[in-house]
């Protein structure tokens, strides 16, 4: 290989990893009352309720959930049960954020002792 090829592939592998160096995102920030980030995890479970075809849907995202002030599901999941107002919207949301990597933020419902999905925001970066 001569001299030029290899300063030219150094050079491109120089300039690569700095594009990758900008495009890193932080971990999701969660405090006590949401998480901010990307979701890492959609866990639809089955409840053996009334109808366990609708089941509950727990949310993993790449923060810390035990920051939160209610109680995440197993230390790790924010939960979306098929009982609460804009269900099918909220999922829908989510789904989206999973398959586009993009940053979310997921509200917990104050009212809730376990942590409950209150709303979801997809935003650009």
């Amino acid at each position: 290989m001569s001299r030029r090829s290899i300063y030219r592939t150094l050079l491109v592998g120089i300039v690569a990893l700095a594009c990758l160096s900008f495009t890193q995102t932080a971990r999701a920030e969660c405090d006590s009352e949401r998480c901010v980030g990307k979701i890492t995890r959609l866990y639809p479970h089955p409840t053996g309720a009334v109808n366990p075809a609708r089941g509950v849907v727990y949310i993993g995202t790449d923060g810390n959930e035990t920051n939160l002030a209610c109680a995440p599901v197993s230390d790790v999941y924010i939960a979306l049960y098929p009982n609460q107002k804009l269900f099918k919207e909220v999922y829908d949301a989510l789904l989206n954020g999973i398959t586009h990597n993009l940053k979310m933020q997921v509200r917990i419902d104050p009212s809730s002792s376990v942590c409950k999905v209150g709303y979801v925001v997809i935003d650009r970066e």
